[in-house]
């Protein structure tokens, strides 16, 4: 990780070093004319696309293809075949009461019901946000571990850097670059585990019997290669990087057809009892690889209030955080299914309960929700989380924002009643702290006692912060 930003910041140096022009020798040919020949450069270096570029298209064609192949496979398989007639009736009723509660969350969606404001928990939107969500640019923003923490971008352009960044790496270590991007971007626990399960036994085959040829190679065009491993970004540059490189090769003949040239990657030369080391720890790291972190930005903003105000206006609820993705509503249908499956079978209390608590979290509209702390020198400190974000993140957020750090401070939510909010680990789900909150901080006993020793009024908000917050009315 460490190397990756290294990479990160010596691309910064190098943007800096370009936005200042270039330098030119005495003597020699004047700038103006150094940047006509730059750009001729430039210009004739587009017109055709690199090696590179045109393997990514034929793996994107081959990606295509595999996924329409496997299109048509589904809508040939009956759902039903093999189901005794009860069964029948018992997966319609469970399909009609999961499609009643798909309609009961649209709905949900379309008309959040405002709840309750002022020194209260949990706070509603105002208004439907259906209207507001054509045309909208994203307001929630994201930060990465690999960049500086005041890069912040929408989450579709944050992956997009991050990509770009794995891609420069790619060529000084293409290993760690090409797992990064396997974890990163295969977000689909399932097929994430089938494409590490599928390289696994090829490379597994390979460690075991290192003078077997047909082990060495892999068709393209295999079904199970299409269909587990080609989808998945990063796999073929982390095969590449183990040392794989791609070949034309006869295909066997099926049928009495002739035989055909065919799309294979081939580790050619055999493993040596280092090279076999070299793919066992290549394999390690493949599986013990973690995905690079991104997390929302706090947008972090300073109110001021009235002494006496006890009432706060509820923040307005963006459309971002009702708007579902496209991974979203595809993880939504799997659940669906998951649910059909779970009814056909008989069940626990205890799995029943578990799946019902798990069920209302999933039902849950909201993404995003807005975090208000309210000190008592009438300040109040706001910031966006995840809603599946732990309550120690906030902890966390708070702690960043204080005068003094020796100090024990406690975190109180006005859930029906006063609740001193301690299990760290519960998320803000959990917490019904969704979609706004307003929770109450406090220093605790003894930092109270120490602070008093000075005279002076309890610091609590950084001075510059408190010096340039914004009215709350």
């Amino acid at each position: 990780m460490q190397k990756l930003k290294d990479l990160v910041k010596k691309k910064k140096l190098d943007n800096k070093f370009k936005k200042l022009g270039g330098g030119h020798k005495l003597g020699g040919p004047a700038p103006q004319q150094r940047t006509e020949q730059a750009a001729g450069r430039t210009t004739s270096s587009t017109r055709s696309p690199s090696p590179g570029a045109q393997q990514r298209r034929a793996d994107a064609e081959l990606i295509a293809a595999a996924a329409e192949k496997r299109m048509h496979g589904k809508q040939q398989n009956d759902p039903n075949a093999g189901l005794t007639p009860m069964q029948k009736m018992v997966r319609m009723q469970a399909k009609k009461e999961l499609e009643d509660e798909q309609r009961r969350l649209a709905q949900q969606q379309q008309q959040p019901q405002q709840s309750g404001g002022g020194d209260g928990g949990s706070v509603g939107p105002q208004r439907p946000v259906d209207q507001q969500r054509r045309n909208h640019t994203s307001t929630v923003r994201y930060t990465c571990e690999i960049f500086d923490e005041d890069m912040a971008l929408p989450k579709s352009e944050m992956y997009n850097a991050i990509e770009c960044t794995l891609f420069e790496h790619m060529a000084d270590e293409p290993l760690s670059a090409s797992v990064w991007m396997l974890h990163t971007f295969c977000r689909d626990d399932e097929q994430r585990s089938a494409a590490l399960e599928t390289i696994r036994k090829y490379l597994q085959n390979i460690i075991d019997h290192p003078n077997e040829q047909k082990y060495r190679q892999i068709r393209l065009s295999n079904r199970v290669f299409a269909e587990k491993v080609l989808p998945v970004k990063g796999t073929i540059e982390f095969l590449k990087a183990i040392g794989f490189r791609e070949e034309m090769r006869a295909a066997p003949a099926t049928d009495g057809q002739q035989q055909s040239a065919e799309r294979y990657l081939v580790l050619s030369a055999e493993p040596t009892t280092g090279g076999v080391d070299t793919l066992r720890n290549a394999l390690a790291t493949l599986l013990d690889g973690k995905p690079i972190a991104i997390r929302v930005f706090r947008e972090a903003k300073v109110f001021k209030i009235e002494s006496n105000q006890q009432q706060l206006p509820n923040p307005e609820i963006p459309p971002d955080f009702f708007k579902r993705t496209v991974e979203e509503i595809r993880l939504e249908q799997q659940r669906m299914s998951e649910e059909l499956e779970k009814i056909m079978t008989l069940r626990t209390r205890k799995m029943r309960e578990a799946d019902t608590k798990r069920k209302d979290a999933e039902g849950n509209p909201f993404k995003y929700c807005y975090i208000r702390v309210r000190f008592p020198n009438s300040f109040v400190l706001q910031g966006i989380f995840n809603v599946h974000e732990r309550f120690a993140n906030v902890r966390e957020f708070v702690a960043q924002h204080l005068a003094i750090h020796h100090g024990t401070f406690t975190l109180t939510a006005a859930l029906g009643e006063q609740q001193q909010l301690r299990e760290e680990e519960h998320t803000l789900l959990d917490y019904e702290l969704v979609p706004s909150a307003l929770i109450h901080f406090q220093w605790d006993t003894e930092t109270r006692a120490s602070l008093s020793q000075t005279g002076q009024p309890f610091p609590y908000l950084l001075p510059e912060l408190e010096a340039s917050a914004q009215s709350l009315h």
